[in-house]
């Protein structure tokens, strides 16, 4: 019974695929003959199987035992079949057929194209769900192809027409949406360095940051390809989206620590559109001084804080995200003249009503004394210049001597705590980070 169950099961399931496999079809028609003739089938469909490559070897092998079974079992063979291999075989025929649908290769994948190509597998009107309609497809497949079709796609998905090109693109994000650990490395790597992905892609930081060793290779061109495609997509993040940018700085932060110099050139554009998005992050802070990214992180924060908005995004940083110590890690990885570019940037957006900036520079920058000191250092010692550079600032005009008296010098032996000159507007803002607390241990003369 369960050898005619399984063969019954696989005579109507062949039947179904006929009209979207050659192969298939030509196996439907054998045992159709057979059948009508009243000959076994079995044994010759089998071989058909095992010839076309369209079952797996266990498989037929499993199908190959059951036949030896059957006959013994149905003979007068004098050999017993135990109770224990019975079960056996109905346990493993029920996981191994009854209970899916008849997988195929190679024709598989091609006739999944040609059905990519002419049908709308996924309308929004769809009843199944994405995932239900591009998990049904693949697992008619033999697992061994299931990573070829996902590669047919995106080899085919630039000259495959829009409406392959639509299918193709859902088809894989919603594969790579599943996070898959067999399945992650491969389609980052491949739909990365083949372009495939529109800048909107944004589940991609996702995947990185779960596994950002992805990173690693030795092929150079891929790398070059895969830069390029991160750093479209990183720069199409939305600012308001902290869920992904705290994702992209996981990775950042592996980026930095875990990759050579020669490694880090090669993901150029990938690290410059991440320092425009999380550049008052720790994962930059921490690695301000880093000779490899230093340039593009400062090129970044002076870029960002030449504006109002990105000066108080700076100072909202510094109170409310940033550590002790965060500070110090940052000044002492900028020269003196572009500690007092900075601070002068955010005596610009208190000029221009920025509130954090406006609290900032009333309490003659509190909550950032190495930036405060650093600035004042350089005043002093190049007044000319820091005129020069208040002066091509912004329109507001303050001279030097101005500058240092209002916004910079503490007398003597001045014990700066949370109670002096801190203005309530950035005492009473979220901190987090104890930097006003920590100004009541330091004296600054």
């Amino acid at each position: 019974m369960l050898s005619c169950a399984i063969f019954e099961d696989l005579r109507v399931k062949a039947a179904d695929f006929a009209q979207f496999d050659k192969n298939a079809a030509t196996i439907s028609e054998n045992i159709h003959e057979s059948w009508n003739l009243q000959k076994s089938f079995e044994t010759n469909f089998v071989n058909l199987l095992k010839k076309w490559k369209l079952m797996e070897a266990e498989d037929t092998r499993y199908l190959r035992v059951l036949i030896e079974t059957r006959n013994q079992a149905a003979h007068a063979s004098g050999i017993n079949i135990s109770k224990e291999e019975v079960d056996r075989l109905i346990d493993e025929g029920m996981e191994r057929f009854l209970s899916k649908k008849l997988l195929w290769g190679i024709q598989g994948v091609e006739e999944l194209v040609l059905k990519m190509k002419a049908v709308d597998m996924f309308p929004a009107t769809n009843p199944y769900g994405f995932d239900a309609t591009a998990f049904d497809a693949l697992e008619r497949l033999l697992p061994r192809y299931h990573f070829q079709a996902l590669d047919t796609m995106v080899e085919r998905i630039e000259t495959g027409g829009a409406l392959f090109f639509r299918n193709a693109t859902t088809f894989l994000r919603v594969i790579a949406d599943r996070h898959e650990p067999e399945r992650r490395p491969h389609l980052f790597r491949v739909l990365l360095s083949k372009r495939s992905l529109p800048a909107n892609s944004a589940w991609v930081i996702g995947i990185l940051a779960a596994n950002p060793a992805i990173l690693l290779g030795d092929d150079k061109k891929l790398e070059d390809h895969t830069d390029a495609s991160l750093a479209a997509i990183i720069d199409a993040l939305s600012p308001s989206d902290e869920a992904r940018l705290d994702e992209l700085e996981i990775a950042v932060r592996w980026m930095l620590k875990n990759l050579k110099r020669e490694q880090l050139a090669r993901y150029n554009a990938t690290l410059l559109a991440a320092a425009r998005k999380i550049w008052d992050r720790p994962s930059w802070i921490l690695n301000a001084k880093k000779q490899e990214v230093r340039a593009t992180f400062q090129h970044t924060l002076f870029m960002d804080t030449s504006e109002p908005e990105g000066a108080e995004r700076f100072a909202n940083a510094v109170c409310d995200r940033w550590e002790e110590g965060y500070e110090e890690l940052l000044v002492k990885a900028l020269e003196p003249r572009s500690a007092f570019v900075l601070l002068r940037d955010l005596f610009n957006g208190a000029q221009a009503g920025q509130k954090r900036c406006s609290a900032l520079a009333k309490s003659k920058w509190a909550a950032m004394p190495f930036l405060r000191t650093k600035a004042e250092h350089f005043l002093e010692k190049y007044p000319g210049r820091a005129e020069d550079l208040l002066a091509n600032g912004e329109e507001f005009g303050i001279s030097a001597e101005d500058f240092h008296e209002k916004y910079l010098s503490l007398p003597p032996g001045y014990r700066l705590n949370d109670d002096d000159h801190v203005a309530d507007e950035a005492r009473h803002q979220p901190q987090g980070n104890g930097n006003v607390a920590f100004l009541a241990r330091k004296r600054y003369a």
